[in-house]
């Protein structure tokens, strides 16, 4: 990223403007609310307390939810 990073503040943008850049989520560390779709191999050693119900691949399998703690 050879830009500077801007901060913009809420509501500055219009409801045609409803987005989320990457570089803005991983700039300010925010926490977002997931789900997923798909099991996701070898991720679960990242997320050992909640992926208990894992196979043994350390998969985060379909329809895990992770809230901002």
């Amino acid at each position: 990223m050879s830009e500077a990073y801007f901060r913009v503040e809420s509501g500055a943008l219009g409801p045609e403007e409803n987005f989320l850049s990457l570089d803005d989520i991983l700039m300010s560390h925010e926490k977002l609310p997931v789900r997923t779709e798909t099991p996701i191999p070898r991720l679960g050693t990242f997320f050992l307390d909640r992926s208990g119900g894992a196979e043994s691949d350390n998969a985060i399998p379909e329809a895990s939810a992770f809230l901002p703690s």
